[in-house]
């Protein structure tokens, strides 16, 4: 679009219609293949956002697992089993 209105400044008056296509057409080919490479990487984004979201709500249940178990019994005393 630069390219475009460089053009257009430059012919003054006479504007020549085909002297903007050639940078509009630079320009909606630079948006496509940045839209190309964005859209992908959005999506891998995401996805990966949610893998982690996953391991992170894995890690928090171990851990609130852990910090929530019944403490262990202690084992008996061996007079105790010894008599029965």
């Amino acid at each position: 679009m630069i390219a475009a209105f460089q053009a257009l400044q430059e012919a003054g008056a006479r504007a020549d219609p085909a002297a903007l296509a050639g940078g509009i057409w630079e320009a909606l080919l630079t948006t496509a293949a940045g839209m190309a490479v964005a859209i992908p990487a959005s999506a891998a984004l995401a996805w990966f956002e949610s893998v982690i979201e996953g391991l992170r709500h894995d890690m928090e249940d171990a851990a609130t697992r852990v910090f929530l178990a019944p403490a262990p019994r202690a084992p008996a005393p061996l007079h105790a089993v010894a008599s029965r």
